[in-house]
């Protein structure tokens, strides 16, 4: 066990080692100002698509047609109403992409132009690296936040890059506000929880259900007569009596005894 965990760890290192070198390569063949203005361009062109979207939707509604409530689909298969909706992001988005991208083509020739060339992929050789270290920190988050130290010790210890990238991680989280990531985790196991309830109440049902086919004809009678002599007026109020719930209780426990138990 040893042995494939050490071998893992070489793999994990060797993994770490191409992303710095393939990003720090790519870098240095593109040069600086290409790989800052690529960057620049892909930022502003989300930014746009996400502010400009919900402006530009009504007026794509409009253009396809599709109104409030509409059930209309494309080669029916896909909601008119999500095909506006891409429609409305996706031409933003590629429109600047495009409009951006020729531009930084023109301003990156123009620097090689005037002969910068060598310290524009000097400086992009440097951008690449720290892009890598950034994404291989961004990568190693999830375990930061997950593990504690002793864990991440045990399997990450003969790891050579592990250091590094819990220092890094270390230091993006500082950048991060104070309290963004505990709320984001505080919101996401909330609704882990209340998935687990919904999974678990429907679990109940089928189980119920499940219960009620195997009884007996003259169990269900049974169990509907029960039914028709409740007061519905005073069970809303009151809930149901001690003399229907022991009835009810007997019946489930003749029936759940011939059901499978799932662990």
């Amino acid at each position: 066990m040893t042995s494939l965990t050490e071998l893992i760890l070489v793999f994990l290192d060797i993994f770490a080692v191409f992303i710095l070198a393939a990003s720090t390569l790519i870098a240095f063949m593109r040069g600086f100002i290409r790989e800052a203005l690529t960057l620049v361009t892909i930022s502003v062109a989300l930014a746009a698509t996400y502010y400009g979207a919900p402006h530009l939707q009504p007026v794509m509604n409009a253009w396809l047609g599709v109104t409030e409530g509409s059930n209309d689909k494309l080669f029916d298969v896909i909601p008119m109403t999500l095909v506006s909706l891409a429609l409305s992001h996706g031409s933003i988005f590629i429109v600047l992409l495009v409009i951006l991208s020729i531009s930084s083509h023109f301003i990156a020739e123009f620097v090689k132009s005037i002969g910068l060339g060598a310290i524009d992929r000097s400086l992009g050789a440097l951008f690449g690296l720290i892009r890598g270290i950034i994404l291989l920190a961004i990568l190693y988050l999830p375990f930061h936040f997950i593990l504690d130290q002793n864990t991440k010790d045990g399997w990450f210890g003969s790891s050579k890059t592990h250091v590094s990238l819990e220092k890094t991680s270390q230091a993006m989280i500082k950048i991060v506000p104070d309290g963004w990531i505990e709320k984001r985790f505080v919101k996401a196991e909330k609704v882990a929880i209340e998935h687990k309830e919904e999974i678990q109440g429907a679990r109940e049902k089928l189980q119920a259900l499940d219960l009620l086919q195997k009884m007996s004809d003259e169990d269900r009678e049974k169990l509907m007569g029960l039914q028709e002599n409740v007061d519905m007026d005073k069970l809303q109020s009151d809930g149901y009596s001690d003399e229907f719930r022991q009835q009810l209780d007997s019946l489930i426990e003749e029936n759940s005894e011939d059901m499978p138990v799932n662990e």
